[in-house]
């Protein structure tokens, strides 16, 4: 049974053996044998299973492999291709919009009208609001004796606009501040007041006096000293002892009322100063001839005006050219009281200046709607033109008027009034629409080639420059030195006018 048993198994173990010939053997005898037949037992159905995924998983990961590296050369390759793209699409459209070949120069020159427009129309803006413009640096001298001679004189106002400052909140306490009302040919008979101090209205930190009332009809007990001593004279009812104070006024349409600018008298009326003398009068008119607002300076002997060309008040606007400097420029100069050849020379060059650029900003700008933003914008023209007319009566025909001067005026719009606003509108309107109004009427006056009455040109830049309703830029510490001009004058001609004697004796009516 045992021999038959393994006669069973014999034939049985050998039907599933496998014959795998080899190219080498080694034999019993430890030599290799070429041929040789090695006989493996049979492993069954699972090490066919087992077999089977070992190559499947050989033929993936050589796939996978060639996978990941065709995605690490295709991923930087079309990182690539987008970039190139999205900058192509950019440079396509600023080529579309005409943004790539623009070159800002501080000479104007390769600009056209467009950029320029853009530009100036953004600095209006700027004004417009209030937001302040950067600090102004002054061309300083190689000489070292004028830079300290600059910082000295720096210093010197830094001290002024400190005492300035002192003596202003020393009159808020005192409660001598005017009203802030721009003039109305609505009110045009006009009487002083026996209070002359009692103002009403609240003119912010400076004193103040009023150009006039308020629109609106009826009876009105408002004081309007424009023009008069009390707008620099402290106790001036010491002074002047006057009678009643009485003003009428009548309603009136008021685009027509302004229909007139060149009636100075109508528009600004002088405040009537009952039985005073000539001495005194004489001595309120040089008063106002030398306010720092309205003084001249007059030309050395030997100085010969350079003149003003047409390519300086209408030629190309230079970038770095700040238009503050140059009224810093012209208020240093024109306070002097004479020039000499340089001064002379450098008040037309900022004069040119100023020109150019308030030229082409009149030109491309269009009509303010609202009377903040036209007093601002007004006020501006205002100060420029008033530079403009003085140098034309200090220079005279060197200024060569009749070259540049009626296209200059023509880009200057003041055809127009603002309407009254009515009794129920705010302080800061009622303010703003008779100070644009006011200063259209003496716009209108300086295209003429003349100035105002001094005391309209001193009164109008007061408002500009001291009412707490004033457009912010001109509110701004940039004209501080204008401020502080005022109140020293003030504080100078304060005893300036004769007190007593005979003038006041027959003042009342």
């Amino acid at each position: 049974m045992l021999a038959f048993r393994d006669q069973e198994q014999v034939p049985a173990n050998d039907q599933f053996e496998t014959g795998v010939a080899s190219p080498r053997s080694k034999s019993t005898n430890g030599a290799f044998e070429e041929g040789a037949t090695v006989h493996l037992p049979y492993l069954g159905k699972a090490s066919l299973q087992f077999q089977a995924p070992l190559a499947h998983r050989s033929c993936s990961t050589s796939r996978n492999r060639s996978l990941r590296i065709l995605l690490m050369v295709a991923v930087p390759f079309l990182t690539a291709i987008l970039i190139v793209a999205a900058c192509k699409a950019f440079h396509t459209k600023r080529q579309k919009l005409g943004m790539n070949h623009r070159r800002l120069s501080y000479n104007g020159e390769g600009i056209n009208d467009n950029d320029l427009f853009i530009i100036e129309e953004c600095l209006a803006m700027e004004e417009e609001l209030g937001l302040p413009p950067p600090e102004p640096v002054f061309p300083s001298s190689s000489n070292e004796l004028e830079r300290i001679s600059e910082l000295a004189s720096m210093f010197a106002e830094s001290a002024a606009a400190h005492e300035s400052m002192q003596a202003a909140e020393q009159y808020s306490a005192w409660g001598e501040s005017a009203a802030a009302q721009p003039v109305s040919r609505s009110n045009q008979q006009e009487h002083l007041s026996d209070q002359l101090s009692e103002h009403q209205g609240d003119a912010g930190l400076y004193p103040m006096a009023s150009l006039g009332a308020a629109s609106g009809g009826g009876s009105s007990t408002s004081l309007y000293p424009a023009l008069n001593p009390d707008s620099w004279v402290e106790d001036i009812e010491d002074i002047l002892p006057v009678g009643d104070f009485q003003a009428e006024s009548q309603d009136e349409d008021p685009v027509a009322s302004y229909s007139n600018a060149m009636d100075t008298d109508a528009m600004l009326p002088m405040p009537y100063l009952p039985s005073t003398s000539n001495a005194l009068h004489m001595e309120l008119d040089h008063l106002i001839k030398d306010h720092p607002y309205v003084r001249l300076p007059v030309l050395e002997p030997t100085v010969v005006p350079k003149c003003l060309l047409p390519k300086g008040a209408l030629g190309t606007i230079r970038m770095d050219i700040s238009s503050h400097i140059q009224f810093l420029i012209l208020r240093k100069l024109f306070a002097k009281r004479t020039l000499n050849q340089q001064d002379a020379d450098e008040v037309v060059r900022a004069l040119e200046q100023l020109a150019s650029k308030t030229g082409r900003r009149a030109r491309t700008s269009r009509r303010q709607g609202r009377p903040l933003f036209a007093a601002s914008t007004l006020g501006t023209y205002f100060l420029v033109f008033d530079y403009l007319v003085s140098a034309i009566q200090i220079f005279g025909n060197s200024m060569q008027l009749p070259l540049w001067w009626n296209q200059f005026i023509s880009f200057f719009d003041v055809d127009y009034y603002f309407p009254e606003p009515s009794k129920r509108a705010r302080g800061n309107a009622r303010f703003n629409t008779q100070l644009a109004n006011s200063l259209i009427a003496a716009l209108r006056i300086y295209k003429t080639g003349n100035r105002p009455p001094l005391s309209m040109v001193l009164e109008l830049k007061r408002q500009l420059f001291f009412s707490k309703f004033a457009p912010q830029r001109f509110r701004s510490p940039e004209w501080e030195p204008w401020r502080t001009d005022h109140i020293l004058f003030q504080q100078e001609h304060r005893a300036s006018l004769p007190k007593g004697g005979t003038e006041g004796e027959d003042c009342e009516q």
